[in-house]
């Protein structure tokens, strides 16, 4: 346990002292990602195609990234949306559509909540990498029960991106026709209300997340020993019983063993970030009592294990005294 101690304790420092800059390269990261899957879209108008190709992609990528890491998340997600836009642009319905919803999504929450906003993109990102059990868990023992909203809102991103795949074949296959834009709109808006109402398993994960999140969260801020770690535990125990009963209720297929896997994984990671954010020294807790004039106040107190550092024991060597007594 010590050995582990001091490995935190370095790194803690570490990340301390660099904690600044290690924000930048997670955005960096981040947006890197995010701008790598939507210039994958890959169809761009005709006219706007030889701007976007004068640039290597490889050059592209990094600056749109480095972008996301020093622009304000506001104006980030505005140049996202246009990107998005852009790269369904050889389709004007399908592009118009998705930038009015991202508009939408902008206005009435990114807006308003920034920085929380940064959890649709990462809901995005641990689906991409088969970990979306992880992004509930942080959220609730790091975040607020508001931290729902966007972890809903990237879950629902996430399931209608096949959806605008589709449309985007379907319309280069037919060809766009500016005199049938209203027909396209109301076959776009159909397809949509379609899939939502047939694929309800978004939803469900949506439901399970979201109790993921509110059970940690309150779990978690309990004055009971060890209640971020049950909290963890508990969250991990509802996204394995939530999945299971995903497949039974809306028929879908689910791999037990890999959602297990996951899940555990998750959790684990979950841990570490916990371990190296606090180590509590549960056995040293204590409850302390006062009141002032118009309250009277309970307050319990644990200390984090801290390493206490080495003395150094200096000795000195005297010389014996060589000379023989006459």
């Amino acid at each position: 346990m010590n050995q582990l101690l001091t490995v935190r304790e370095y790194v803690v420092k570490f990340i301390k002292r660099f904690e600044t800059a290690l924000g930048y390269i997670g955005k960096f990261l981040l947006g890197y990602f995010a701008y790598g899957r939507i210039l994958a879209i890959g169809e761009p108008h005709e006219l706007v195609a030889p701007f976007i190709e004068a640039v290597p992609e490889r050059a592209l990528l990094p600056l749109l990234a480095l972008s996301f890491a020093l622009f304000p998340y506001a104006l980030s997600w505005l140049l996202m949306s246009a990107m998005v836009a852009v790269g369904f642009s050889s389709h004007i319905e399908i592009a118009a559509a998705v930038f009015v919803v991202l508009l939408l999504i902008f206005f009435f929450y990114a807006r308003m909540a920034v920085r929380e906003s940064v959890l649709i993109l990462l809901m995005l990102f641990a689906f991409y990498f088969k970990m979306p059990y992880l992004v509930p868990l942080l959220a609730g023992l790091y975040g607020s029960l508001t931290m729902v909203l966007p972890v809903t809102i990237g879950i629902f991103i996430w399931d209608q991106i096949p959806v605008a795949t589709k449309l985007a074949a379907t319309a280069r296959t037919a060809g766009t026709n500016l005199s049938e834009m209203p027909e396209t709109f109301a076959e776009i808006y159909n397809s949509v209300v379609n899939s939502i109402a047939a694929t309800q398993s978004w939803l469900f994960t949506a439901f399970v997340f979201a109790l993921v999140v509110v059970t940690v969260y309150v779990v978690s801020r309990l004055t009971i020993d060890y209640s971020k770690e049950i909290a963890i535990l508990l969250g991990c125990v509802i996204t394995v019983i939530g999945k299971v009963l995903e497949a039974i209720v809306t028929g879908g297929i689910v791999s037990i063993g890999a959602v297990v896997f996951q899940t555990i994984l998750c959790g684990a990671l979950v841990f570490i970030v916990r371990f190296f954010d606090a180590v509590l020294d549960y056995q040293s807790a204590e409850s302390v009592q006062f009141e002032d004039e118009g309250n009277f106040y309970y307050v319990r107190i644990v200390p984090k294990i801290a390493i206490a550092p080495k003395k150094r024991v200096v000795r000195r060597i005297k010389p014996q005294d060589s000379r023989q007594e006459n």
